[in-house]
């Protein structure tokens, strides 16, 4: 990993860089004192929200988020699916009988 600053990283990550992204979930796993920088220096989120993370096995998205949810105080739920999963399998539906 570069050595990019917190800073440059945050800016980065703001800005939608995918490179900036991916240092900071590696500087999430391998360095606990850049996590804890990180996470003071993302703004605070107005309220709820969600976030989804698509990329190869293994490169820590389920770390990164985790740690962004304890990091302000949030919840953490993971949901692992296949690309044939369908909304109302998680959300389930309802059928009405006329």
């Amino acid at each position: 990993m570069s050595s990019r600053t917190v800073e440059e990283l945050v800016s980065g990550i703001l800005r939608g860089h995918r490179r900036d992204l991916a240092q900071a979930i590696t500087a999430v796993e391998q360095d606990e004192l850049k996590a804890d920088a990180l996470l003071s220096a993302l703004p605070p989120a107005p309220g709820a929200f969600r976030l989804g993370l698509t990329g190869a096995p293994g490169v820590g998205k389920t770390s990164l988020a985790q740690t962004l949810a304890n990091g302000i105080g949030g919840t953490f739920k993971r949901i692992q699916f296949t690309p044939d999963l369908l909304p109302s399998d998680i959300l389930g539906y309802h059928i009405y009988k006329q």
